[in-house]
Formats: structure tokens, C-alpha cells, sequence
């Protein structure tokens, strides 16, 4: 759990416990939750560094709490999630509503904002990979080439292929990454049959 500097509330048991009593609605909102994906070029420390920059920037420069949980869910899926309580955090203890957080232009924000720290650390590092936060439909590249998204594989299905047992969705999937990457492959060769033209 990372705090504002001044708050008095200081541990996750009493945030989330007076999350829950002051929200007495049947429909209450208790807090946000965002998931990230981790670089996997990156150590635990380095993924924990970069995590504590982007909620210092993004959540606790704006009095609000933020708990953090880290997963390792198979060789490549290293996620955290970041469990905003929805109420602002100062001296005083719990304060209103934030709800600007509910303004959808933040998840962009956010989202950029996180692709902009891992691509300042993987250039500082003299890495090649980049990522973006945005779809391929608007990314910046060959539109010829469209890429496909692949499916939410899900609960149950990411907990078998973990144990090595095939499902549809992975199959499809996999069919998806291999369709792209044939695509991908082929622009690259275009690409280089221009450049030789041009010389």
C-alpha cells in the first residue's frame, strides 16, 4: 500500500474496512482497479521501481491511496494490479469522492503515461522492444498490414494452457500471432525490396 505523504491512515486493513463503511449504497463504488501488464525485460526490482513512479505520479501526487499486487502468472503474463480506494487520502483521513477518476480520458492518460515510463527504462538500458498504448487500429504504421488482437484467454482457460493443456481460445490465438507475424514478416520484405529500389 502506497500513501500520501500526510495521511493518517496508514495501513490496508483500516483503508479498506472504512472503504467499505462509508460506503453504504448497495451501489457503491469502493475503488478502482488497473491492471498492468509488466515488462518482462525487466527484473522484479526494476518492475517494482517502474510501478512505484507511475502511481506516485498518477495516484498518490493526488491524495489518493494506492495498493499494489504483483503476479507472476506463467512465463510471460507478469501483471500487477492497483487498487485505488475511490475516496481521496489527506490529514484528516478519509476525504470526498475523487470522481474524476471515473472520466474515461484518464485511462488514456494512464495508459500513455505508463507506456512512456517503460520506454524511457528500456532506452536507458539500450533496449530495442517498445510498446504503445494504443490499438494497432491507430497505431502509427503500415495499415496494409492490419493486425489482428487476440482474445481475453480468461480464468479458466489461462489456468490450463499454464498447466500445458490446449483450449480453443489459446488455438485461436496462437492462430492470431501466427497470422500476424506472417503479416509483419512479409511488410518487412517489402520494406526492404523498396529500400533497394531506391538506392
Amino acid at each position: 500500500m502506497i500513501l500520501p505523504p500526510d495521511a493518517v491512515l496508514y495501513d490496508r486493513e483500516t483503508i479498506w474496512n472504512l472503504s467499505e463503511k462509508l460506503g453504504m449504497r448497495s451501489n457503491s463504488q469502493l475503488a478502482h482497479e488497473i491492471e498492468l501488464a509488466l515488462p518482462i525485460e525487466l527484473t522484479l526490482e526494476e518492475q517494482v521501481e517502474l510501478l512505484r513512479e507511475f502511481v506516485m505520479e498518477n495516484f498518490i501526487s493526488l491524495n489518493m491511496a494506492a495498493d499494489i499486487s504483483i503476479h507472476y502468472a506463467g512465463e510471460r503474463n507478469h501483471h500487477a494490479h492497483i487498487m485505488i480506494p475511490t475516496r481521496i487520502i489527506d490529514n484528516n483521513g478519509f476525504g470526498k469522492i475523487n470522481r474524476e477518476f471515473n472520466d474515461y480520458k484518464n485511462l488514456e492518460l494512464w495508459r500513455k503515461g505508463w507506456a512512456e515510463i517503460q520506454n524511457r527504462e528500456f532506452e536507458n538500458k539500450g533496449f530495442d522492444v517498445r510498446v504503445s498504448h494504443e490499438s494497432y487500429m491507430v497505431q502509427d504504421f503500415d495499415k496494409s498490414v492490419k493486425r489482428e488482437p487476440t482474445e481475453k484467454l480468461g480464468k479458466k482457460a489461462t489456468a490450463l494452457e499454464r498447466r500445458g493443456i490446449k483450449t480453443d481460445r489459446g488455438n485461436e490465438n496462437r492462430k492470431i500471432i501466427e497470422r500476424n507475424n506472417k503479416k509483419l514478416e512479409r511488410n518487412e520484405l517489402k520494406r526492404d525490396k523498396s529500400r533497394t529500389y531506391e538506392r
